[in-house]
């Protein structure tokens, strides 16, 4: 990589431009990851770019797995970094439903995802799902071989030591990333994980040695211009001086972090809960009730379980000095309220059960490396992932006639549209109606409607083509995208569509049944803001068509609408 990483990347996507769609994708990914937090906005423009070509582009397997599940990997840690963890944890799921189902060969952007989805588990709260999550992550960072990439799980894992009480072993989780990382180039990591380890040793009211890594993860921050990493260090010495109730060095400390404050991750939240403890050990109870009601709604916004409660407990105190009883109640409600759904017997009894569980794990990891020689373990994870394959069809497609449900239909037909316009390419959509359904239904009863709609989706799908999006829209309604396809092109396809279904009689009661479709066509146009404008559009073609006979095809100009 040059001296210029980005600049060698926009290179490469300049060059990928107009190819092959795969080295596109990857190209656009590559590029967003760069860029990273350094410009959200673009950063999620090229994501969602790679994320609608690797769903409607034209690839050998289609679509392109390994480029959506890296996409969803990259939006969910933007979202992650500015502290969205709802949004954080949809992107994630979806990234390690692709890798662990599909079986793609990555296993470092697997690691990376349950790293990130640990992590996101633990701000939401659910400390033991946060621990599997995050022993998995392990697993695969361990049987990588790298050091240095266990010791970035390490430092997460050690989180959840801390927040579950078990202080002794995050100490020895993040001791051991230390000396992993210790004269690495990993300097990032580095300072994190001294960083984590001031804040456990002040857990442990160890205020010096505190006081020492802290005062070393500041100064590695400094050197390395890292912002973000910076505000952090700043906030944990700040909290070993609160500690100590020496209140003017940790106002001192927060009100530098807040003014470098770049936006991302939980920092603000957690430097003004610091700010109000300051100012309520100087006695200055309005100024930190202040503080707190500020910025109290934005942590509820996010989720964020593990301030939130805090907050609460901080208001609570201060209304209750103020003689504001009612007030004071419903914030004390509030805290005990969130607290025990966190730190619940429940909570700790899971949590302990899975530390057992991964002590013992390690060991045997050290000893095998996890290799899967045992054929039944084999056969056993093929099974799971079968299982899980199949819920995924299920939650996807229409259970009668094999066709995508609308829901799904909605979003992959989003992302083509997105793209189309973007890229300037035509796509199409049909929308189709079997004639006289009711009437089938009402002479014959509904079984045998159900066989004329499974009998009309399968000579509908043997004239669609690979790529193109079948849709159950509702009842004997379908929906069809026909992406890279321009209006003359779309109306052929409709056309071939009406003959299939109308070659085809079917026999009920020694009688035959033909059954006939009506079909409207449109484009998406230039000027179409959504894919919602397009489909009315086929749906007035496909209106004028039934009243026009039916057992027909109508095509519909946007200047004709």
């Amino acid at each position: 990589m040059s001296s210029d990483p980005i600049a060698e990347l926009e290179d490469r996507l300049s060059r990928a431009a107009g190819g092959l769609p795969q080295d596109e994708v990857d190209a656009l990914n590559a590029l967003a990851w760069e860029i990273g937090t350094k410009d959200e906005k673009r950063t999620k423009s090229l994501t969602q770019r790679a994320l609608a070509l690797s769903r409607c582009g034209d690839f050998p397997d289609w679509p392109y797995q390994k480029g959506i599940a890296f996409s969803q990997f990259i939006l969910g840690y933007i979202a992650a970094q500015s502290a969205d963890f709802s949004a954080a944890l949809s992107h994630f799921t979806e990234a390690r439903a692709i890798l662990e189902i599909v079986d793609l060969p990555n296993p470092e952007l697997l690691m990376r995802v349950f790293k990130e989805l640990g992590w996101v588990y633990y701000n939401l709260g659910d400390l033991p799902q946060a621990f599997a999550i995050l022993f998995k992550a392990l697993k695969i960072s361990q049987e990588s071989g790298s050091p240095e990439i266990e010791a970035t799980v390490l430092i997460s894992l050690s989180n959840v030591y801390s927040e579950s009480g078990n202080l002794d072993a995050s100490v020895r989780a993040l001791r051991r990333a230390i000396a992993y990382l210790e004269g690495s180039d990993k300097r990032r990591d580095y300072c994190l994980a001294l960083n984590n380890l001031a804040m456990t040793l002040l857990d442990q009211k160890l205020f010096d040695e505190a006081l020492g890594y802290a005062a070393q993860s500041v100064e590695i921050a400094r050197q390395m211009n890292l912002p973000n990493v910076l505000v952090s260090t700043l906030d944990t010495t700040s909290q070993i001086y609160l500690a100590r109730q020496e209140f003017t060095l940790a106002e001192n400390l927060l009100n530098e972090a807040l003014t470098i404050h770049q936006g991302f991750g939980n920092d603000l939240a957690e430097i003004y809960l610091n700010l109000a403890r300051v100012k309520i050990g100087q006695n200055h109870l309005a100024e930190a009730q202040q503080i707190l009601l500020h910025s109290l709604p934005s942590v509820e916004a996010r989720g964020v379980n593990r301030f939130i409660f805090q907050y609460h407990k901080l208001l609570a105190g201060i209304f209750e000095n103020q003689a504001d009883f009612v007030n004071a109640i419903t914030h004390y409600k509030r805290f005990h309220e969130i607290k025990s759904r966190v730190f619940n017997e429940e909570t700790q009894r899971q949590v302990s059960s899975l530390m057992v569980l991964h002590q013992e794990e390690t060991a045997r990891m050290d000893a095998e490396i996890f290799n899967l020689k045992n054929q039944t373990l084999r056969l056993e994870v093929i099974e799971r992932r079968k299982a899980v394959a199949e819920m995924n069809v299920l939650a996807t497609t229409d259970q009668l006639t094999g066709f995508l449900n609308r829901r799904h239909f909605m979003t992959l037909a989003g992302y083509a549209f997105e793209y189309a316009q973007h890229a300037r390419t035509p796509v199409s959509m049909l929308m189709i109606d079997i004639d006289h359904f009711k009437r089938v239904n009402d002479l014959y009863g509904h079984l045998t409607g159900d066989r004329v709609l499974t009998l009309v989706c399968a000579n509908l799908q043997s004239g669609l083509r690979i790529g193109d999006l079948p849709c159950r829209y509702g009842g004997e309604e379908f929906l069809v995208l026909l992406p890279s396809t321009n209006l003359k092109d779309a109306q052929k396809v409709a056309e071939r569509l009406l003959n299939k279904v109308g070659e085809t009689t079917m026999l009920v009661e020694n009688q035959p049944i033909l059954v006939t479709v009506s079909i409207g066509v449109a484009q998406a146009e230039i000027r179409d803001t959504n894919l919602e404008t397009v489909m009315e559009r086929a749906d007035r073609a496909l209106y004028i068509a039934k009243q026009s006979g039916r057992s027909g095809v109508k095509v519909l100009r946007a200047s004709e609408s």
